[in-house]
C-alpha cells in the first residue's frame, strides 16, 4: 500500500509541476518525482520475485521533498524577470556555430594522450604491488575502482598517484573535453555540422575516464550533453510539438545509454550475477528500499568525529590529509535479499542525511538543493545571454548529472565540495573565455582579449 501511495504522489507532483512550468519536462520539479516514479514502478515488478516492505517514513520524506522543489519553483515561476509566452521564450537566442584552430586540438589530444599513458601506467603499478602484475587491463581496472571505493586507506598507503603537473593537465583535458561537448551540440542545433575532431576528442575523454575506472564520470558526459540538447532547442524557440521530438530523441539515446552500460560491465572487469531486470532493478529500485531497511534498522543520526562526515566526505577527505590526519570512508555496507539475491550498497541521497543530521537536517539540506536547482534553472531560461555559453549554464549541465543521481545517491554535495570540481570550472571559464567569446565576462561587464 505504501509502495503505491508512493508511486501516486509522485506522479501527482510530477504532473503539477509540468503544468505549472507548461510542460517544461527539463524542470527539476518536475525530474526529481519523476525519477522517484520510476524507482517505484521498479519496486513493484520486483514484487513478483521479492517480498518488499515500505513504511510510512519513506512516503513523508518523498512528500517534503516534492514540497520544497514544488514550493521553490512556484516561487521562481513568480519571480520570473519578463513574461514567457507559452512554452518557449523567443526566437532571438539562435546560436552561432563555434570554431576552434585546428592547432588547439592537437595540443588537447596530445595532451590526453600524455594522461591516459600515466593513467596506464598507473594501473599496472597498482597491480604489480597486489601481486597481479599479469592481470588483464579489465582486470586491473576493477583492482583499481575496488581500492579506491571499498579500500581507501590501504590505496593510499600504496602511495601511488599521477604526477601532480599530469593530474592537473587531466583537469584541463577534462574542462576542453565538456566545452568540446558544448559545441559539437550547439553547432548540430544551429547548422548541422559535425567535426571528426570533435568527436575525436570526447572519445579521447571517455578513455580518459574509463581507464579512471568508474562509469560515473562518462554518464556525466552524457547527461551533460542531453540537457544542452534539450535547452539550447528550448531556448531556440522550439514549438511545444518540436520540443516533443527533441524528448523522443532523447528518450531513445537514454535507452541506448542504459543497454551500453549494462553491456560495458565486462569492460570494468565485473561478473553478471543476476538477470538484466535484476541488475537494473540494483541501481533503479533497491536504493529505496534500502532507504527504508537502514530507517527501520538504525538509530540516527550517527555522533561522529567530524560535522557531517558522511554527507560532506568530499570536505573532509581534501582538507583532513592537509592536516595529516586520516580520511573518511563512506559507510555503505551492502545489502542481501537474501543468499540469491542482492541489493547493492546505495540508499538515495536522503540516507547520508539522515545519518549526519537526521529529519530536520535531511529537511535543511533538501530546501539547499531545491533552491539551488530551480532557482539556477529559471535564470537559464530567463538569461539575456543566449548567445554565448554561460558559467550558469555550463555548471548546471554539469550538475545536472547530480540531480538524476538523487535518487541514488548523495552525489550533489560530494560533486560540489570536491576541489576538482571548482578546478574543472575554473579551467573551462579560462579555456570558452579564450577560445569561444575571445572575452572574459564577469556578470554584465565584458573584457575583450583583442
Amino acid at each position: 500500500m505504501i509502495l503505491v501511495c508512493i508511486c501516486l504522489i509522485s506522479l501527482f507532483f510530477a504532473i503539477l509541476n509540468l503544468f505549472l512550468t507548461k510542460n517544461d519536462f527539463f524542470n527539476p520539479a518536475v525530474i526529481f518525482p519523476l525519477l522517484f516514479l520510476i524507482q517505484g514502478i521498479f519496486n513493484i515488478f520486483a514484487l513478483t520475485y521479492l517480498n518488499l516492505e515500505f513504511h510510512v517514513e519513506v512516503l513523508i520524506i518523498l512528500l517534503i521533498s516534492y514540497l520544497l522543489f514544488t514550493i521553490f519553483n512556484f516561487i521562481n515561476l513568480r519571480r520570473r524577470h519578463r513574461e514567457i509566452s507559452g512554452f518557449y521564450l523567443d526566437n532571438l537566442s539562435v546560436n552561432k556555430p563555434i570554431a576552434v584552430p585546428k592547432y588547439v586540438y592537437y595540443l588537447a589530444i596530445l595532451s590526453f594522450v600524455v594522461v591516459i599513458y600515466f593513467q596506464y601506467r598507473r594501473l599496472g603499478q597498482v597491480a604489480a604491488v597486489s601481486g597481479l602484475g599479469g592481470a588483464s587491463l579489465t582486470e586491473k581496472i576493477a583492482l583499481y575502482d575496488k581500492l579506491i571505493k571499498f579500500d581507501s586507506k590501504h590505496f593510499s598507503t600504496l602511495n601511488i598517484n599521477l604526477p601532480r603537473i599530469v593530474s592537473n593537465l587531466s583537469i584541463i583535458t577534462q574542462a576542453f573535453g565538456y566545452l568540446i561537448a558544448y559545441k559539437i551540440v550547439q553547432n548540430f542545433i544551429s547548422n548541422k555540422t559535425f567535426q571528426m575532431l570533435d568527436f575525436s576528442i570526447i572519445i579521447l575523454l571517455v578513455g580518459q575516464m574509463y581507464l579512471g575506472g568508474s562509469r560515473s564520470p562518462i554518464f556525466r558526459v552524457v547527461t551533460f550533453i542531453f540537457f544542452l540538447f534539450y535547452i539550447l532547442n528550448l531556448n531556440k524557440g522550439y514549438t511545444r510539438e518540436q520540443m516533443r521530438k527533441v524528448l523522443r530523441k532523447i528518450i531513445q539515446a537514454s535507452i541506448v545509454v542504459v543497454a551500453l552500460f549494462t553491456i560495458s560491465l565486462t569492460l570494468y572487469g565485473r561478473a553478471v550475477e543476476y538477470d538484466v531486470f535484476h541488475y537494473l532493478y540494483i541501481y533503479l529500485g533497491a536504493p529505496l528500499y534500502n532507504l527504508d531497511l537502514f530507517i527501520q534498522k538504525y538509530q540516527f543520526p550517527v555522533v561522529q568525529d567530524y560535522f557531517g562526515s558522511q554527507t560532506f566526505i568530499s570536505f573532509w577527505n581534501y582538507w583532513l590529509p592537509k592536516r595529516n590526519l586520516q580520511s573518511i570512508e563512506l559507510y555503505l555496507p551492502f545489502v542481501r535479499y537474501n543468499s540469491t539475491y542482492e541489493l547493492g550498497n546505495v540508499y538515495t541521497t536522503f540516507y547520508q542525511f539522515l545519518y549526519d543530521f537526521g529529519y530536520i537536517g535531511l529537511c535543511v539540506l533538501m530546501a539547499i538543493i531545491s533552491f539551488y536547482y530551480t532557482t539556477i534553472y529559471r535564470s537559464i531560461r530567463i538569461s539575456s545571454h543566449k548567445n554565448i555559453l554561460t558559467m550558469t549554464l555550463f555548471m548546471y549541465a554539469f550538475l545536472f548529472n547530480d540531480l538524476i543521481m538523487l535518487i541514488f545517491s548523495n552525489r550533489f554535495y560530494e560533486t560540489i565540495l570536491n576541489i576538482n570540481t571548482l578546478k574543472i570550472f575554473i579551467a573551462a571559464y579560462i579555456i570558452k573565455s579564450v577560445l569561444f567569446d575571445n572575452s572574459f565576462y564577469f556578470g554584465n561587464y565584458k573584457i575583450k582579449l583583442h
